[in-house]
């Protein structure tokens, strides 16, 4: 969907969003399991995927949230909503915040440059596939406490991969219980407040390059494959793990 047919969907609710969704979600099902689900990757474009017959590309279209660069003057309640294609939020600003508690995002998220102003609320959701938080401004708390970064069923599929590169946290960050499956990256962020990992598991590389923590950091009872380089980050005091 394009921006406006998007808009005009979340404004009847989350009962008409769903239902939706999962119409979408059927149809991905039937194009698969018709041998019919085609795309290659063009890695000279930041891997664009580019579909290859039409009944890929028109499901693709169809299944898109288009929300990027929107500017949303209530604080949006996505609780509970399901993203059965790409998810975009890309530059949108979220001047009270927002909630996403629950949400489950189908074939990924991309909130990457968005805003929040106020509260952002993601406990407990689902990005499959891959979720994108490069750059993103969280000016109050950011909850992601129990949410999940794992495979997907929609190829192609980053199983997890998400990105917080560049975010800036200027309230508590809460990451506990928070399960990362593909490789996570906090290349240069900076928390200016709580930065809670506790009892997250991180199945894959974490990195933490050049990443600044001016609060307390803890990791008690975080799970990794390797021993993380707390030596690449630098923190105001030492991490608590």
């Amino acid at each position: 969907m394009d921006n406006a047919a998007t808009l005009a969907l979340f404004a009847q609710g989350k009962a008409a969003w769903n239902a939706w969704a999962i119409a979408m979600i059927g149809r991905h099902t039937a194009i698969v399991a018709a041998g019919k689900w085609h795309f290659s990757i063009d890695w000279k474009d930041r891997a664009e995927v580019v579909p290859e017959n039409e009944e890929t590309k028109t499901w693709m279209s169809d299944s898109l949230a288009q929300f990027a660069e929107h500017q949303f003057a209530e604080p949006p309640d996505f609780s509970g909503f399901v993203f059965p294609g790409k998810a975009l939020f890309m530059s949108a600003k979220f001047p009270t915040g927002a909630r996403f508690s629950h949400a489950n995002f189908y074939h990924g998220a991309t909130f990457n440059g968005a805003a929040f102003s106020g509260p952002a609320d993601f406990s407990g959701a689902n990005f499959a596939a891959e979720g994108e938080f490069m750059l993103v401004k969280f000016a109050a708390e950011a909850r992601f406490s129990g949410s999940r970064f794992g495979p997907g069923l929609v190829e192609p599929n980053m199983a997890g991969f998400c990105w917080f590169e560049d975010a800036r946290f200027a309230g508590p960050a809460l990451f506990d219980r928070v399960r990362f499956h593909g490789n996570t990256l906090f290349d240069d962020a900076e928390f200016a407040a709580e930065a809670d990992f506790t009892g997250a598991e991180f199945r894959r590389y974490l990195s933490l390059t050049k990443t600044r923590f001016a609060g307390p950091a803890r990791f008690n009872g975080a799970l990794f494959p390797e021993p993380p380089d707390f030596a690449a980050a630098s923190f105001a005091q030492p991490p608590e793990r």
